[in-house]
């Protein structure tokens, strides 16, 4: 397809289930708080998401984890499939992923650390 102003268009075709309902090119928010080593609150994720109600299934993974053993999707105790996965290392955020039906898409994310003693007041 060729636009007669700007030349070729690009883009690409991503197969997803009609379950799916990320909305693709958003960022997804994650607040978080680390009150000790080893131990991650994720507190909230602001996605925007088409669907009534997401499933999201937390990871924490080592150093030397690889990462793709654990990009297969399962499914919630509801028999739903899950949609995100978000992979914890280090006590912050490493990487998000999303379900499409097909595959494991990134995400991309923000993260907002607080500290324990900034959860009150921030979120209040």
């Amino acid at each position: 397809m060729i636009n007669s102003n700007f030349g070729p268009v690009l883009f690409t075709s991503e197969k997803i289930d009609e379950e799916s309902g990320l909305q693709f090119g958003s960022t997804i928010d994650i607040y978080s708080s680390v009150p000790e080593q080893g131990v991650f609150n994720l507190v909230h994720m602001h996605i925007n998401d088409t669907n009534a109600s997401v499933s999201i299934d937390v990871v924490t993974i080592d150093e030397d984890e690889n990462i793709n053993s654990h990009l297969v999707f399962g499914k919630d105790a509801m028999g739903n499939p899950l949609r995100y996965k978000v992979i914890i290392r280090n006590d912050t955020i490493h990487s998000v992923f999303y379900n499409t039906g097909f595959k494991a898409e990134f995400i991309p994310f923000k993260e907002i650390q607080y500290s324990p003693n900034e959860m009150g007041r921030s979120l209040a």
